[in-house]
């Protein structure tokens, strides 16, 4: 049995290594995940919390050559009747971004469930999506959801041909504006050490995999095998280039989504 990316805290580490106590099981825990967020106390200030980051200088340049682009607004839609449009460019920035190599959005299976997933959740006040405009033209979208007084950032997107002029770096800006203008409490980037996350943030959560196996059974061959895979997989990461790396990375889930 597998839990994937429980809180370390998780109080459920605890009861199922009491659960599965006996001499017959063995309960392995290993690190997943970092997982960077924000916390801000009452009162704070976009502007404040902004002195804080890393990323000051370069939001507030690019922010300013952007407002002077004709066109330039920002949207923000959360109602249920009003995503369709907003959610097409959300999908399709995405998959600009990524060059369809996502593993967040990855095919017209994961794009339908979040069409109905965002309809459900926009009627309960719980999704966000942000897009920034220029003359018209949808360049960078954020797509979040809102939990009591937590904001989650899920996933975005971009056009590359505008990456020079930093679109993802100033929506991603305007919406920590946003969740501080609208009184949350927490910024959450979810999983994941990307450098912009941690230049956005100064706190970390990680998260375990426990395992759960039986001695002397088929669960303890399987997972042998897969631990002799993963030390095979960890020396051919160390000695392949790493373009080789990722190209077969990006194989594996096109091959993937092909399967779906």
């Amino acid at each position: 049995m597998d839990l994937l990316d429980l809180p370390e805290d998780s109080a459920t580490l605890a009861a199922f290594r009491e659960a599965f106590s006996a001499p017959e099981f063995s309960v392995r825990i290993r690190q997943r995940c970092v997982c960077p967020y924000q916390s801000f106390a009452a009162g704070e200030t976009f502007d404040r919390y902004l002195r804080r980051t890393a990323r000051r200088e370069n939001y507030l340049r690019r922010s300013r050559w952007l407002r002077a682009q004709p066109g330039f607004h920002i949207e923000r839609d959360s109602e249920p009747d009003c995503l369709t449009l907003p959610l097409a460019e959300f999908f399709r920035l995405h998959t600009l971004r990524w060059a369809g190599d996502s593993d967040g959005v990855a095919g017209a299976a994961v794009e339908a469930f979040h069409r109905d997933a965002a309809v459900l959740l926009a009627e309960r006040g719980q999704v966000r999506l942000y897009t920034l405009k220029v003359a018209g033209r949808a360049l960078a979208s954020v797509y979040a959801i809102v939990h009591g007084r937590k904001f989650v950032f899920y996933q975005s997107g971009y056009d590359p041909d505008w990456r020079s002029n930093s679109v993802g770096l100033v929506l991603l800006g305007e919406t920590f504006r946003d969740c501080i203008d609208s009184g949350f409490r927490e910024y959450d980037f979810l999983r994941g050490s990307e450098p912009y996350k941690l230049e956005w943030t100064t706190q970390r959560r990680r998260t375990v995999a426990m395992r759960v196996i039986r001695k002397c059974g088929p669960g303890e061959w399987l997972d042998r095998q897969e631990r002799a895979f993963a030390a095979a997989r960890d020396t051919a990461r160390s000695v392949l280039p790493k373009r080789w790396v990722e190209q077969i990375r990006s194989h594996r889930r096109r091959a993937a989504q092909l399967r779906d």
